[in-house]
């Protein structure tokens, strides 16, 4: 069998073989979790957007920006949080959500957590608010 390479040194070729596999792997490695992060990422977006879009978060940002005690701890409503967060159950029309949402006002921010409920063909009630 013929010998194509030939190294004046082993020594210094192993060592840049195995140099070279590292920076491979960190390749392979940084790849691997850009795209972890870009999943994470969308699944925390679609989220999001999913409770924003809801009859539950439309009825609790009713509520906050109606709210004559909100208004006046907070000094007046700027936006709420972009990020609300909590859970909403549905099953046969009746409802529960439980959620938090950061209310950013003129004079001071506040977290809101809101317990809804909904009946079987009606709307989203606010029972219960506390701040955080």
């Amino acid at each position: 069998m013929e010998n194509h390479y030939q190294s004046n040194n082993p020594q210094a070729e192993f060592e840049r073989l195995r140099q070279e596999q590292k920076r491979k792997n960190r390749k392979k490695i940084i790849i691997i979790l850009c795209c972890v992060i870009v999943f994470f990422t969308g699944i925390a977006a679609l989220v999001f957007s999913v409770m924003k879009n809801s009859d539950a978060y439309t009825a609790a940002e009713y509520y906050i920006m109606h709210d004559p005690q909100i208004n006046k701890e907070t000094g007046g409503i700027k936006e709420l949080g972009a990020f609300p967060s909590g859970n909403i159950n549905t099953v046969n029309g009746h409802g529960k959500a439980l959620l938090t949402i950061d209310v950013k006002g003129i004079k001071k921010d506040v977290k809101l957590t809101m317990y809804l409920e909904k009946h079987s063909g009606g709307e989203w009630k606010v029972l219960e608010v506390s701040e955080e």
